[in-house]
């Protein structure tokens, strides 16, 4: 029975090192640019949260800046309703008016 295939010769043996070296070179490359890759992606991500940060304080602002202008027009409107009409604050005199209400005669 021949061994011939599973003995590696002097020449091939003192190659080994050679080539496990580049195997690990490329490896460790491999590796590298994987983690530039994942840190270039968590960047990305953490640039995302900022931006999203920013934008929610924004809008978080905003929405209580028109809060506080609804307040407002809500009271001047309240105020505005409960105001009666009068020769003053109407361009439409009394017998003009439509929409007037009209007195009940009583005897």
């Amino acid at each position: 029975m021949s061994h011939k295939g599973q003995h590696m010769d002097n020449h091939s043996f003192q190659k080994l090192p050679e080539l496990l070296e580049r195997e690990s070179s490329a490896r460790m490359a491999s590796e590298a640019a994987r983690a530039a890759g994942t840190i270039a992606y968590q960047d990305t991500i953490f640039g995302m949260q900022a931006s999203f940060k920013e934008t929610t304080e924004d809008l978080n602002a905003t929405i209580g800046q028109l809060n506080e202008t609804i307040g407002v027009l809500l009271e001047e409107n309240r105020l505005l309703r409960g105001q009666k009409k009068n020769s003053g604050n109407s361009s439409v005199s009394p017998s003009k008016d439509e929409n007037r209400q009209h007195r009940t005669s009583s005897l």
